[in-house]
């Protein structure tokens, strides 16, 4: 892996944030490609030497499916959001 795992965590979270917008905003095309984008992120952890960032990638999307279902996304937005600003200021 070529780039740091910080990087590619804080694409995925980006890429996860850009799904919530999508979805929030019902473009569903939008969505789509974000989530994919969000899973392509993730195998880049995958193959990394920190099997826990990858676990909590993992959990990232199924926070955002399950979110997505209950209607929560605007919740999960801003809490990643917050942690966003927390990962920037390491």
């Amino acid at each position: 892996m070529n780039k740091d795992v910080r990087f590619y965590y804080g694409n995925l979270v980006s890429d996860v944030i850009r799904s919530i917008s999508a979805s929030l905003q019902g473009d569903d095309a939008r969505y789509r490609h974000s989530l994919k984008r969000a899973y392509k992120t993730l195998a880049y952890l995958r193959g990394g030497k920190r099997p826990e960032v990858y676990e909590e990638g993992l959990l990232l999307l199924r926070a955002l499916a399950h979110a997505r279902a209950r209607g929560t996304l605007g919740a999960l937005r801003k809490h990643l959001a917050s942690a966003m600003q927390s990962f920037g200021a390491v």
